[in-house]
Formats: structure tokens, sequence, C-alpha cells
């Protein structure tokens, strides 16, 4: 099946059958593409700088053989342990992030067993799978607040809602390189827009002023001093004004 693009620098990646082509900026094929994978792509890929090297990589699940393949910007097999096995059953789509708290990030996809992890050289990260069976879409994200990552994985078999958290801190890793499907919230599937840059968790500041300046039968004039996007800081987007004909 033909998986949505993903875009990286310049260059335009797309998933096909076992397949992977790369495009230039004005849609040319690049030399030495299509390459050949290890299996039918399973889901869209991720990609991000798992080598800490300033060069992409593109992760991607295939199967059968249930495998995750990681290539190069170039299409070679990426160094290390890769394809790594992945258990067979539901795949989902990976995501990159700092799980261990070092320098490079990991590799999260959902397989047979459950929510599990890759370091960069394919060596399985003890901190997954979790129980529950949830995370065929996750997302990485510090959402306590606590320096440490956290996995929202969504619903399980169960329909509970699960997040699981990483054991070791990971505070200065924050924007990971691809956090959720399609590398952010605008599902852009771009490295140039991959990662959630911050958590806004202070909200508007309460109008403490409102008033009636003038009414009509049709109509009503209200004034108000405007509150910040965070609490009195910055600068709110637009207003919502509602009405009840109740207290």
């Amino acid at each position: 099946a033909l998986r949505a693009p993903v875009v990286a620098d310049t260059l335009i990646y797309v998933v096909e059958g076992s397949q992977l082509h790369r495009f230039g900026p004005s849609s040319v094929p690049s030399p030495g593409f299509p390459v050949a994978l290890s299996g039918p792509v399973l889901a869209d890929p991720a990609v991000g700088d798992l080598g800490t090297d300033g060069s992409p990589e593109i992760v991607v699940p295939v199967g059968p053989p249930y495998a995750l393949e990681v290539r190069t910007a170039g299409g070679a097999v990426a160094a290390g342990a890769f394809p790594v096995a992945l258990a067979a059953g539901i795949i989902g789509t990976p995501v990159l992030g700092h799980l261990q708290g070092d320098t490079t990030p990991e590799i999260v996809v959902l397989d047979g067993s459950g929510l599990v992890a890759f370091d960069a050289a394919g060596s399985r990260v003890s901190a997954l799978p979790k129980p529950g069976g949830a995370g065929a879409s996750p997302t990485l994200w510090d959402v306590g607040a606590d320096g440490t990552a956290d996995v929202v994985a969504g619903s399980g078999a169960d329909s509970s809602f699960y997040i699981y958290s990483a054991t070791r801190s990971t505070e200065g890793s924050f924007p990971f390189p691809w956090s959720t499907p399609r590398g952010s919230a605008a599902r852009l599937g771009s490295t140039a827009a991959a990662g959630v840059a911050y958590l806004d968790d202070v909200r508007p500041a309460a109008v403490a002023d409102l008033a009636v300046m003038a009414s009509d039968d049709t109509s009503v004039t209200l004034r108000w001093t405007a509150t910040g996007s965070d609490s009195l800081s910055g600068t709110v987007r637009r207003w919502f004004v509602r009405a009840t004909d109740g207290p």
C-alpha cells in the first residue's frame, strides 16, 4: 500500500509496497532509489536524526516478516542491529523521542507483544513494554512536567486510557524529533514542523471588568480589559462571548 509522503530537509520520502522512494525538490526521483525493504510496509514512516550526525534516518515497520526497518537518507540499512524483529500482530506507527536521558532518540512502536522501544543501535529499551496493549498511534511528551518523558498511548483493548512514564530523566531533550504520528499535531509529515515545541498549560487570566456599555432590542455593546494568552502575558488570539437568559 502507498503511504503518505514524509519530508526531511528538501527531500521527499515515500514508502510503497516493499520499496522506499526518494524524490528531490522538483519531484525528480533520486539516483539509487527506490530501494527494496525486507517486507511490505505496515504503517507511516517516522523521520529523525537517530545517529545525531545531522542526517535523517527513515523508520518504517514492515511485514511479514515483521521487522522495524531503519534506513539512512541514502537508502542504506542503518548501522546497528537493524532491521530488528517485531512480534506478529497489530503493528502501530513509530514515533521518535528521548526515553533514557541521553543524547540520541529512541524508537517507540506497537507490535504484537505491546508497546516496545529500541535505541538508535536497535537494542531493546527495558522501560517498555507496559501492560494494556495500547499505543497504535502514540505521542511522546512530558505530560507531568516533571522532566521525564511520557508515552501517551491512548486506549487499549479494555477501553482504558493509558499514559506510560519513562524511568529516567529526559529534561532538556525537548522537543523530540518525531514525537507523534506524521511528526506534529498538524500531521504535516515534515521534519521542519516535527516535534512538540512546548506544552501550553497556562490559560488566559479571567476577565475581571466585563461591563455592558449600551443595549437595545437587537444588540449589546460590551467593554472589558484584555488579558494575556498566558495569564496576563502575551496576546489572546480570539475571544468567545456567550449569553444566557438566566443567572
